[in-house]
């Protein structure tokens, strides 16, 4: 039995993680299933957007919206299905499908789709999407058959799935900034102005961690090939954040947590509040989380939709590159200072990254470039509903 994962930073080793908002935020969850569920038994969509939109990752609510959003603008009616409980949700086998953002191309998902797709008589388009593991593509090209398009986040990813799904891929695979970026519009209207204060907005989840039961261990058994990398990385990256948050607080800041998931949220209660950082509820409320982050001089953001938000808002953004979809943005961006700052190097040395987060210049994005992206997206979008 894998025990606690110990924090060697001088913190409870047992992290409690469930604090009093996560059952009402479950309960709400479960209304808007349920309203969603007996709103499709009446729809008749031309489009079912398939997604892990179940409200317990705002990044993943913004995919959900963004691609639903675009297609209301095109005035064609859309549902959105939840892909982890896919099979309890109606089918509807005449409306074309969109399975849209994010960590989709896995075993289970696509497993999931496979059973979806029997019977199926319109189009299907994979956008947006994750990539890296080869196999994966291999195992299941029964269900990558169904997909007339299939789009990546970053150009890396889509030159490794046509080096393996071969030249008769080539026109079916594209790559595209992230779906959310669809929001560009409505986070640039909905933010109420830059107005900073010596505040610090932060972001940061339970790397390499899960829940069991009112502690957080390693996500990896002490078998795994992982374990002890992931511990080390682990540690790294909450020594960093330590010192980063005792930094701004030394300085007079105020530092306060934005959590962009339900575990971010009991993650930071457990470990941030005790240091003095004021840690946000959990919510999906766009304007609430842009509210906030108006009012602070830069944002630390760790999750990939929280670097997305953060940029799309044209404030400064102090990233923490803990995944490679963070990297392939950052220098995307020509931010390859930050870009290079990958788990595995700050697991080497903390201290570039943390001289970074603490004195480096943010990074900024000009609304041009957010705009370009935006119609990057809808460039391919527009090849679903022409």
């Amino acid at each position: 039995m894998e025990r606690p994962f110990k924090l060697s930073l001088g913190l409870s080793s047992a992290l409690t993680c469930i604090p009093p908002f996560f059952d009402l935020m479950s309960l709400l969850t479960r209304a808007s299933h349920y309203s969603r569920w007996c709103a499709h038994h009446l729809a008749a969509p031309r489009v079912a957007i398939i997604g892990e939109y179940h409200g317990a990752n705002l990044g993943d609510h913004l995919l959900g919206t963004a691609v639903s959003g675009y297609f209301r603008e095109q005035n064609l009616q859309s549902v959105r299905l939840t892909l982890h409980s896919l099979a309890r949700w109606r089918r509807f086998p005449d409306a074309d499908v969109v399975v849209g953002g994010g960590n989709v191309l896995n075993d289970h998902s696509l497993r999931l789709l496979h059973t979806y797709f029997k019977g199926h008589r319109k189009s299907a388009y994979c956008m947006g999407v994750d990539f890296s593991d080869p196999e994966v593509l291999n195992r299941h090209r029964d269900v990558l058959d169904q997909f007339a398009l299939v789009t990546f986040r970053s150009e890396a990813q889509r030159a490794l799935a046509a080096e393996v799904l071969g030249p008769s891929w080539h026109d079916r695979l594209g790559c595209h900034p992230d779906l959310a970026w669809l929001h560009q519009t409505r986070v640039r209207q909905s933010f109420p102005g830059w107005q900073p204060r010596r505040r610090i907005a932060l972001n940061i989840l339970p790397l390499y961690l899960r829940e069991n039961g009112s502690s957080f261990c390693c996500a990896y058994d002490e078998g795994h090939h992982f374990h002890n990398q992931a511990r080390r990385e682990t540690t790294a990256y909450l020594q960093i954040v330590e010192k980063t948050v005792r930094h701004y607080l030394s300085k007079g800041y105020e530092v306060v947590h934005l959590p962009f998931a339900v575990e971010d949220a009991a993650f930071a209660s457990q470990w941030l509040r005790p240091m003095g950082v004021r840690c946000m509820k959990y919510t999906l409320g766009l304007k609430s989380v842009l509210g906030t982050l108006s009012s602070c001089e830069a944002f630390i953001a760790t999750r990939f939709h929280a670097l997305v938000l953060g940029l799309m808002t044209g404030m400064p953004i102090r990233p923490i590159p803990y995944a490679r979809k963070n990297s392939d943005l950052l220098a995307e961006l020509g931010q390859q200072t930050w870009a290079s700052q990958t788990p595995r190097s700050f697991c080497e040395d903390a201290s570039p990254l943390t001289e970074l987060l603490c004195e480096a210049d943010a990074v900024r994005m000009p609304q041009a470039v957010s705009a370009d992206f935006d119609a990057a997206i809808k460039q391919w979008m527009v090849k679903v509903a022409p």
